[in-house]
């Protein structure tokens, strides 16, 4: 009798999701599946990124393995994959990305935002068989990894530096036991070590980009800007398509006093993933610098709103973000700017009377009684019209438009 687990045996009951545009692909990874035993039941299929998200979020945590195409139109695959991964019910689906991509430096993203394997075409069933088998059933020294890795993850430091003191006694050069030992002794408390053991990962294995991240985040968490950005220069030398690690260099750089080296870090990160653009505007804000917050704001919400799918929680947030946005450039006594960032909060909600108040402050700051006094009316009209009025303010655009008449 054979000792060869089936995948159909692996997958344990769960469904396998085919990702891909093209039909003919989808018919041709079934085909395979078929051949190395998975039944026709266990196959789901998706034909663009937005379909695949829906289906696993439909079957619940059902879907025991991923096939990913990376170029979709709406959502491309390495989208699919950052998302999926940041859902905590979905983040450890083992996905292989099954692409016609053979560019390194979209290889090593594609293994940075957490793919667990990547299978180039053309390829044969048995090609496909030992990937996904290799992926759900790992040799002993990865099943060890993981697992530190899991207990990591749940706070059990301690049983994690057993394990993985173990996995050194058999592989004294391995970098990843290495890299997680830095991590659990950081959660630790134990900087020195930690540092001690990131830096050994980085010296068995100065390719591997996880343990450059690992140690220049935590040179940034400690303070040493130079080094950390020294290192994660180094991994975007190597690994060029990374949004996150663009967003600290930016981070870095601005904490060094180097804008323009901040704002290029920041812009590149935008454009590779311009989900990144909320965090930039919120460092940017924190560091005091308005006009590059509002800058990245407007790049997030002009994404946001071509998606035509806003919700009425994110629609809040906006606008709070630019009311708050608009209040610091009057503070500088930029009343102009001022009114440029509430405008873009018209953008989203027109009858929005708070904003047009906002606005006849600005003009107000900015001596223009009659631009000001026409806002402060709207505002009134608007909340009259609301089915939500605030009942304090009339009260407090009266007494705006009674001063303004006294100048």
């Amino acid at each position: 009798m054979s000792d060869t687990i089936s995948l159909s045996e692996l997958l344990q009951e769960k469904y396998i999701l085919a990702v891909d545009d093209q039909q003919v692909i989808r018919m041709m990874l079934k085909n395979f599946l078929s051949q190395l035993g998975v039944g026709q039941a266990q196959i789901k299929s998706a034909d663009d990124g937005d379909a695949a998200l829906k289906v696993v979020e439909e079957l619940q945590g059902s879907v025991g393995f991923i096939l990913l195409d990376w170029n979709m139109p709406r959502i491309p695959g390495i989208e699919v994959l950052r998302t999926i991964r940041a859902n905590p019910a979905t983040r450890k689906t083992p996905i292989l990305m099954v692409t016609a991509e053979t560019k390194e430096e979209q290889i090593l993203q594609a293994l940075e935002e957490g793919i667990n394997g990547y299978l180039i075409k053309p390829f044969i069933a048995s090609d496909l068989g030992e990937k996904m088998t290799n992926i759900l059933n790992p040799q002993k020294y990865t099943k060890f990894i993981e697992t530190a890795e899991s207990l990591i993850e749940d706070g059990e430091y301690e049983k994690a530096t057993t394990i993985l003191e173990k996995v050194l006694a058999s592989k004294q050069n391995s970098a990843s036991a290495r890299m997680l030992m830095g991590l659990a002794n950081k959660h630790l408390g134990n900087d020195v070590e930690a540092k001690k053991w990131y830096e050994e990962a980085v010296e068995k294995n100065p390719k591997f980009l996880k343990a450059l991240n690992s140690l220049s985040e935590f040179l940034m968490e400690k303070g040493d800007m130079d080094n950390a950005l020294r290192i994660m220069t180094q991994a975007d030398q190597m690994s060029p398509l990374v949004a996150n690690r663009k967003v600290n260099i930016g981070k870095i750089n601005l904490e060094l006093g180097d804008e323009k080296k901040a704002i290029e870090a920041f812009s590149n990160a935008a454009v590779l993933d311009p989900k990144t653009a909320e965090e930039i505007a919120n460092t940017c804000l924190e560091k005091g610098n308005t006009e590059m917050a509002y800058k990245y704001l407007n790049q997030l919400v002009e994404a946001r709103m071509k998606q035509g799918d806003l919700t009425e929680e994110e629609i809040m947030d906006y606008i709070d973000r630019y009311n708050h946005t608009g209040i610091e450039f009057r503070q500088k006594g930029q009343w102009q700017k001022a009114i440029d960032a509430y405008m873009s909060a018209l953008k989203i909600d027109p009858a929005n009377a708070a904003v047009h108040y906002n606005i006849g402050k600005a003009y107000v700051q900015g001596k223009n009684k009659i631009k000001a006094a026409q806002y402060y009316k709207k505002a009134i009209s608007i909340n009259e019209e609301s089915s939500d009025p605030d009942p304090d303010l009339p009260r407090i655009v009266n007494g705006e438009l009674k001063r303004i008449s006294m100048v």
